[in-house]
């Protein structure tokens, strides 16, 4: 069983519900990383629904964040930018920032998303995701788009031998 799996195990015993918002976040990171977008996306939803149930403004911008990354992987940069805008606005809401190692982890697939569009094109749908409320941001994560924005020029995956990039 992998850490993820021990951790969400753990926190399900303890009861602890924020504790599992966490390890959804961190199986998100895990699988996303791995190129595994259906565990990836089955993961934020979850986190989704359950930072919602608990008003965690935290765990909605984490998974938002998770979502953006994996529509810019999956070749949507539109949507990949709505949904990073969508978290962007609620991190200026409650006054928090990207952590370093959320801005590592992020940054490929947020330059990945951008290297698509041109400046006006990302800069108008991340101001489409601003816009949004909480709960819609979320239920926009949630609904499927399967045809990537551009689907001439999709982003390439990390591969899980490959090196992270350096920030």
């Amino acid at each position: 069983m992998g850490l993820y799996e021990k951790s969400l195990a753990i926190a399900r015993v303890a009861g602890d519900r924020l504790g599992i918002v966490v390890a959804f976040g961190m199986g998100t990171f895990a699988f996303l990383g791995k190129g595994d977008h259906r565990r990836t996306r089955n993961l934020f939803r979850e986190g989704l629904e359950l930072s919602l149930s608990l008003g965690t403004r935290h765990g909605l911008v984490f998974h938002l964040h998770a979502a953006a990354a994996l529509t810019s992987a999956q070749g949507q940069p539109v949507r990949s930018a709505r949904l990073w805008g969508a978290g962007e606005a609620l991190m200026d809401d409650i006054g928090t920032g990207l952590a370093p190692v959320e801005r590592y982890h992020y940054g490929p697939y947020v330059d990945a998303a951008r290297a698509l569009l041109d400046e006006g094109a990302w800069e108008a749908a991340c101001e489409e995701g601003m816009a949004m409320s909480a709960e819609g941001a979320a239920e926009y994560a949630h609904c499927e788009e399967i045809a990537p924005d551009r689907p001439e020029d999709p982003p390439a995956e990390r591969r899980a031998d490959d090196p992270l990039p350096t920030p």
